[in-house]
């Protein structure tokens, strides 16, 4: 493993056995170089199937996950930036990305990246980080940038999408997502979808890298959070979007999404 932290972005490549990367946010922007594995990145409740050599994106406050299919060895490369680092270039290289709707566009193929120039960027910064040597931190920072160049003039490319996932799999999700204000217990869902609850809950696992309870949780906050943006007040959403109460809506939006409500609200205005 090889890993560098600024006061404004951090890098890292890592190989490793599959490892369960729970739901979680960042304060910055993440570019992640899937280098290979056989993995689902699932952002703001969206699925992205990867591929060697995919480029993921995730932007501040963006609710992420990676999920594990197999035990093929996972390699990536990535790097983090703040809000400081973009400050301090005077050109806003980002503006496209920080316009996007959360959850889409988090994903560029390898069939549309230029493959040697993300190479040299990625293993141009790994390069300098080794050295540690005076001027690493301003070489770095220009492999950054040129990264950055090349994810502006990429990122609404149109992609194609196949899904390969389990058709119960497939047909649970539908089922929850039509229904997230609905009571969605295992036996609602295995009985709507024709399987067992056992089988289901541990091919849910399998497929999916999570449990299906954790699944609508991320996809309850995630509906929350859109209808919140649109405009409408934490106390009026969490009941469309499947909770009982305020506080247990609290307390998953704040686990979930590092804020309270309030707080995402009042970032959002």
């Amino acid at each position: 493993m090889i890993s560098f932290r600024d006061k404004n972005y951090m890098y890292s490549h890592n190989r490793m056995k599959p490892t369960a990367f729970s739901t979680h946010l960042h304060k910055y922007y993440e570019f992640l170089y899937f280098v290979h594995g056989d993995a689902t990145y699932v952002v703001e409740g969206n699925e992205y199937k990867a591929s060697d050599g995919d480029l993921f994106i995730t932007c501040p406050g963006e609710l992420h996950s990676i999920a594990f299919r197999s035990d093929r060895d996972y390699e990536r490369h990535f790097i983090q930036i703040s809000e400081e680092f973009l400050s301090e270039l005077g050109i806003d290289m980002l503006a496209l990305l920080k316009e996007k709707e959360p959850g889409k566009n988090n994903r560029i193929p390898r069939e549309l990246l230029p493959v040697a120039e993300v190479d040299r960027c990625f293993f141009g910064v790994q390069n300098q980080v080794e050295k540690r040597t005076e001027e690493c931190e301003l070489l770095s920072k220009t492999y950054v940038i040129q990264l950055l160049s090349i994810v502006n003039s990429l990122l609404y490319a149109p992609v194609e999408t196949k899904n390969t996932e389990n058709e119960r799999v497939t047909a649970a999700k539908e089922f929850i997502n039509k229904n997230l204000k609905s009571n969605l217990s295992l036996d609602v869902i295995s009985e709507a979808t024709y399987t067992d609850k056992f089988y289901l809950s541990h091919l849910f696992k399998k497929e999916c890298g999570m449990s299906i309870t954790d699944y609508i949780s991320m996809q309850r906050i995630a509906l929350a959070k859109k209808l919140i943006m649109d405009g409408r007040s934490a106390t009026e959403v969490y009941a469309d979007c499947g909770f009982n109460d305020y506080s247990s809506f609290y307390r998953a939006f704040k686990k979930l999404s590092g804020k309270s409500p309030s707080e995402f609200f009042r970032g959002k205005k």
